[in-house]
């Protein structure tokens, strides 16, 4: 990943921005997203980092990493970051680079930034997911959890974003938490 960024820091593959439109809306100008992900973005090195659980994975060898971009550097010490489960104050700090929609380099960044206080993992934003779903079974389980929390008199309080236990090795989306805990 990281030597094809080398080669071609700043991305133009329309697929890319299809993909992006799809599940998440238009966008409303050069820098900024109709749909609620694409909103977070913006401003998304404001929040506060909180404990992650880390993801499997491998980074290539780099034999200088200080020969990469500020964007690149960004990106590779984020997903250092997100393998390792552990974020340096010094990254929390760090801008993930200036929004704009030409450049995918700092959509990434700012994407795993995101990652790191388990937003997309909350309740109600896989449920949002689970609604879209091209299977009719994973959106009619959606409707039935949205029914019943509506019956709940606990969805009439503040809701408070608490961070949801991660089950990684989810072999769908739809189970990457425990639904039974407190979000039935």
């Amino acid at each position: 990943m990281i030597q094809a960024l080398e080669k071609n820091p700043i991305s133009t593959d329309p697929k890319k921005k299809h993909l992006f439109a799809k599940l998440d809306g238009t966008t409303t100008g050069p820098n900024n997203y109709s749909g609620a992900i694409g909103k977070l973005l913006d401003d998304c090195e404001k929040r506060s980092v909180v404990v992650f659980e880390k993801i499997e994975g491998m980074l290539p060898n780099i034999s200088n990493v200080k020969d990469l971009s500020s964007d690149q550097r960004y990106l590779y010490d984020i997903t250092s970051a997100v393998l390792s489960g552990k974020c340096s104050s010094d990254l929390s700090n760090r801008s993930p680079g200036k929004m704009s929609h030409a450049r995918w380099l700092t959509k990434a960044n700012r994407i795993l930034r995101l990652y790191r206080n388990a937003f997309f993992a909350h309740p109600e934003n896989l449920l949002l997911s689970m609604l879209s779903d091209e299977q009719k079974h994973v959106r009619e389980l959606a409707a039935r959890r949205i029914l019943k929390a509506r019956k709940s008199s606990e969805s009439l309080q503040h809701r408070v974003f608490e961070v949801p236990k991660i089950n990684l090795n989810a072999s769908s989306y739809i189970d990457l938490i425990g639904w039974q805990q407190s979000y039935s």
